[in-house]
C-alpha cells in the first residue's frame, strides 16, 4: 500500500506543481544549483544537506535544468513522505484501513501540498523527520538500545537539513527522563548523539573560520523582530496560527483534542514525548517573525495528524458517522477551491488579492496547487516593484539571469 500511495502522490504533486518558479526562497536554491558550489559549511540559512544534494543531481544530470532539479527534489521527497506517514501511523496503531485514510489526508492537507509543489526545502527536511518519530516510536515500544541509537542518529543528522530541527531535542531530554528508569544508561543515547552533531557543526563551522553565532543567527533580523513584538502582535500571531491549523484539518480538527485525551488514557508516556515535540515546534512556527510562516509548521502537524489518527481508531466503535469522513477527505480540494471562492467574495479578500497580485494573491495564499503561477523571474525581468521587502528575492533572480542568458532568450526566462 505503500507504494502505491508514493505513485499516486507523485503523480498529483507533480501535475499540480509550479509553472514558474514561484516566489520566497526557492530562485536562492536554484541558483544555487545552477552554480554549483559546494556548501560546506552548517549554518540557519545554508540548508547543507538540501543544497548539496541538489548540486550533486545537477553534476550527476547536467542535461536537466536546475529548476526541474528542484522540483523533482520536492516532489519525490513529498512522495517519499506520504509512505513514510503510512508507516509512522502503523507504528502508533493496528488499523491499516485508516493509516490509509488518514496519510491520504496529510497528503492532502494545504500546507503539506503547497509545500510538494513548491520550490522548496520542507518536504525534503520532512523525510528526516519522518524517519525520526517512526524510530522515537519503536524506541518507545519495544525499548530495544539499536531503535535509540538510530533516533539520535537521525535527528542529529537533520540539522544539517534545517537547523529548525533543534526543536526536537527537548522531547529527547523527555524521553531520557521517562526512561531513565528502565535502562539508566540507554535512556541518554539519543539525546546524547543528537548533541555530539550538533557540537560537530560548531567544530567544522570553527574550523572554517565562521561564527559560532550563524549556526543559529541570534543576531539576525528575523530573531530580533520576533523578540520585539508588542503582546497585540503576540495575539494576532497565534489566532493566524490557529486559523493555518483549522485550514489543514478542518473537519478533522475535534479528532486532535479527541485522539490526546485517549493517549492520555492509554500511553502517557508517547503522548507526554510526542507533546514535547509539537509545543516547542508550534511555537516556533506561530511566532517566528518571518513571511509565509506557515511552512515552519509541516513537523508540528505531522504529529497532530498521528492525534487525529490515534482519536479516530479508538473511537471508532462508538461513532457510526465515522464512516462520512472518509468521502470528506477526498473532498478536501473542492473544500480549498470553494473557499477560495468564498473569500474572493468579501471586500476585505479583494483588497489583500489586490495587494499581494504581484505574486499571485489569494490563489498564492489559497490554493495548494502552483499551475500557472506567477513567477520571480518574470516579475524581475519586467522591472516590477512590490510593496514588500524582498531583496534577497531579486539579487538571486538577476544573478540567475545572468548564469543563463547566454543558453535562452529573455523572452524564454520569463517563461521559467
Amino acid at each position: 500500500m505503500k507504494y502505491i500511495l508514493f505513485i499516486v502522490f507523485f503523480l498529483l504533486y507533480y501535475f499540480t506543481s509550479f509553472t514558474k518558479v514561484p516566489f520566497g526562497d526557492c530562485i536562492g536554491f536554484v541558483t544555487a544549483f545552477e552554480k554549483g558550489e559546494w556548501v560546506t559549511t552548517i549554518t540557519a540559512i545554508s540548508h547543507f544537506l538540501y543544497y548539496n544534494f541538489g548540486i550533486l543531481l545537477k553534476k550527476i544530470f547536467p542535461f536537466v535544468t536546475s529548476i526541474e532539479i528542484g522540483r523533482f527534489i520536492s516532489v519525490f521527497t513529498a512522495a517519499l513522505c506520504i509512505s513514510l506517514m503510512y508507516n509512522l501511523l502503523k507504528e502508533i496503531g493496528g488499523s491499516k484501513k485508516w493509516s490509509i485514510w488518514i496519510t491520504v489526508a496529510f497528503g492532502l492537507s494545504f500546507t503539506f501540498w503547497r509545500n510538494a509543489t513548491n520550490l522548496e526545502m520542507y518536504t525534503f527536511n520532512a523525510v528526516f523527520i519522518m524517519l525520526f518519530y517512526i524510530y522515537l516510536i519503536k524506541s518507545i515500544k519495544t525499548g530495544l538500545v539499536k531503535y535509540y541509537w538510530i533516533t539520535g542518529i537521525l535527528l542529529g543528522i537533520s540539522f544539517g537539513s534545517h537547523i529548525q530541527n533543534i526543536m526536537l531535542l527537548p522531547c529527547l531530554g523527555v524521553f531520557a527522563l521517562l526512561k531513565f528508569k528502565e535502562n539508566k544508561w540507554a535512556a541518554f543515547i539519543p539525546l546524547l548523539s543528537s548533541f555530539s552533531f550538533f557540537v560537530l557543526i560548531y567544530i567544522v563551522n570553527h574550523i572554517q573560520t565562521v561564527g559560532s553565532n550563524q549556526v543559529l543567527r541570534t543576531d539576525s533580523v528575523w530573531v530580533k523582530d520576533t523578540l520585539s513584538k508588542s503582546i497585540a502582535q503576540y495575539f494576532k500571531d497565534i489566532l493566524k496560527s490557529i486559523g493555518y491549523l483549522i485550514y489543514n484539518f478542518w473537519f478533522l480538527t475535534p479528532f486532535i483534542i479527541l485522539g490526546i485525551i485517549r493517549m492520555w488514557k492509554e500511553e502517557q508516556k508517547l503522548l507526554i514525548v510526542l507533546m514535547a515535540s509539537v509545543l516547542f515546534n508550534l511555537g516556533f512556527a506561530t511566532f517566528y517573525a518571518v513571511s509565509d510562516n506557515y511552512v515552519y509548521f509541516i513537523i508540528s502537524y505531522v504529529i497532530l495528524f498521528v492525534f487525529v489518527y490515534y482519536g479516530i481508531i479508538k473511537t471508532e466503535s462508538k461513532f457510526n458517522s465515522m464512516r462520512l469522513l472518509k468521502p470528506l477527505i477526498l473532498l478536501t480540494p473542492l473544500y480549498y477551491f470553494l473557499s477560495y471562492n468564498l473569500v474572493f467574495q468579501t471586500d476585505a479578500g479583494k483588497s489583500f488579492h489586490h495587494q499581494k497580485e504581484y505574486k499571485g494573491g489569494l490563489n498564492y495564499y489559497l490554493l495548494p496547487w502552483m499551475n500557472n503561477n506567477v513567477g520571480i523571474l518574470e516579475f524581475v525581468i519586467e522591472g516590477k516593484l512590490a510593496p514588500d521587502k524582498m531583496d534577497w528575492m531579486t539579487e538571486s533572480a538577476k544573478e540567475y539571469i545572468e548564469l543563463v542568458k547566454h543558453q535562452y532568450l529573455i523572452e524564454d526566462i520569463k517563461k521559467q
